[in-house]
């Protein structure tokens, strides 16, 4: 899929993950979490573990990544600019994670792409529900889950990840 953009005559492309855009999404969410959240050291682990165990056991008909590519003009090379994936709960379950767009390529509508990629899915893929875990001071994201018609059901508030953190769990009956 090819998907336009105002930023600097930027498009992108969104494609299904490789393998090796694993240690990717590891690395992007590790360092990104430190840099703009304060996430400590404890994160990695909590994200590597789940990736790793996705990509042995996925189920490409309940389960996938989305990479999103930035092209900044003809022959250039795409750059991975975001992601998201869904991940098989149950038959009717589907857990939205692993969302982030790069600093550089938000506001101009990756993310709204991504999120549509990624529930268009669930409907194909025959789930009833799809939930989320974020927590609380991810301001735009919040927002762009209202805007889909997740509801909040879920709070809680504990230290982790270095610092007290107020997560929250966001669903979406489809």
């Amino acid at each position: 899929m090819r998907h336009g953009a105002a930023k600097e005559s930027v498009s992108f492309t969104i494609r299904h993950f490789q393998k090796s855009d694993l240690d990717w999404v590891i690395d992007r969410h590790d360092k990104l979490y430190a840099e703009e959240q304060g996430f400590d050291h404890t994160f990695r682990p909590y994200v590597e573990g789940p990736v790793y165990d996705f990509g042995a056991t996925l189920k490409p008909e309940k389960e996938n990544l989305w990479v999103a590519e930035a092209w900044k003009g003809p022959g250039s090379e795409g750059i991975r600019a975001g992601m998201i994936a869904i991940v098989r709960v149950d038959d009717e379950t589907a857990q939205l994670r692993w969302y982030l767009v790069e600093p550089e390529y938000r506001g101009v509508g990756l993310g709204r792409t991504l999120m549509k990629t990624a529930l268009d899915f669930t409907a194909t893929a025959g789930y009833k529900k799809v939930f989320l875990w974020t927590v609380s001071q991810l301001d735009a994201a919040r927002h762009l889950y209202i805007d889909y018609g997740f509801t909040l059901t879920q709070t809680e508030t504990h230290e982790i990840w270095g610092k007290t953190q107020t997560e929250e769990r966001w669903e979406l009956e489809l």
